[in-house]
């Protein structure tokens, strides 16, 4: 759920630019491949912005493809994005010192390093989807 506003923009201009008739079909190919470069390349990348949720403000990181936290402004609380409860997840408070250093990589105001941060696991994905036995 990383960049919403972007992405659909990003898919609304394709949807339109399809209809068209006065744009050659090789026009079209080389925007629809340039879209899914750029999807191609979310999960490549990490990557630190701000944005709002319900009115409030928050500092999101994104971790490619494998995670979405988010950062309370004052840098106190942290959520993580649980897939499997389409849903944030509040983290512990012993996370945040990781999560900050993370945000500074993320934003280029640190040298890279390995991160130690949580995700979410394949085995806490099944414990909220159901039995499907």
């Amino acid at each position: 759920p990383f960049l919403p506003q972007e992405r659909q923009a990003r898919v609304a201009l394709l949807k339109d630019l399809l209809t068209r008739a006065d744009v050659t079909v090789s026009e079209k190919f080389r925007r629809v491949l340039e879209a899914y470069q750029v999807e191609v390349d979310y999960g490549r990348n990490i990557e630190a912005y701000r944005g709002q949720e319900n009115n409030v403000s928050y500092d999101f990181l994104r971790v490619g493809r494998l995670a979405l936290y988010r950062i309370s402004n004052d840098g106190e609380q942290a959520w993580l994005w649980h897939k499997g409860k389409n849903n944030w997840v509040a983290l512990d408070s012993g996370y945040m010192r990781d999560l900050r250093q993370a945000l500074k990589v993320a934003q280029q105001t640190a040298a890279p390093e390995l991160m130690i941060l949580p995700m979410a696991t394949p085995a806490s994905l099944k414990e909220t989807s159901g039995d499907a036995s």
